[in-house]
C-alpha cells in the first residue's frame, strides 16, 4: 500500500508490506515549489501531480493503490 501526504510544504511517500509487524519498503519527500498550495487548497495541480508521478518514480515504488492525506495544519 502506498501512502501520500500533501502538505503545505512537501509531499511525503511510504509503500508499506502489511503483515505483523508492517514493513516500510520506501518512504521519501520533496518540496513543494512556492505557490503550490494556498492554505489548504492545492493550487498548482499539475505540478504537485508531476511532484507525485516523480518521487513514485524515484523511490521505484510498485504499489498501485493509495491513501491519501492532506497534511494541511
Amino acid at each position: 500500500v502506498l501512502g501520500i501526504e500533501i502538505g503545505t510544504r512537501d509531499v511525503r511517500m511510504v509503500e508499506i508490506r502489511s503483515g505483523n509487524p508492517p514493513q516500510i519498503l520506501k518512504i521519501g519527500s520533496v518540496p513543494l515549489p512556492p505557490g503550490a498550495m494556498d492554505n489548504e487548497r492545492v493550487v498548482q495541480v499539475d505540478a504537485v501531480a508531476d511532484i507525485i508521478r516523480g518521487l513514485y518514480s524515484k523511490l521505484g515504488c510498485q504499489s498501485r493503490s493509495a491513501v491519501v492525506g492532506m497534511g494541511i495544519q
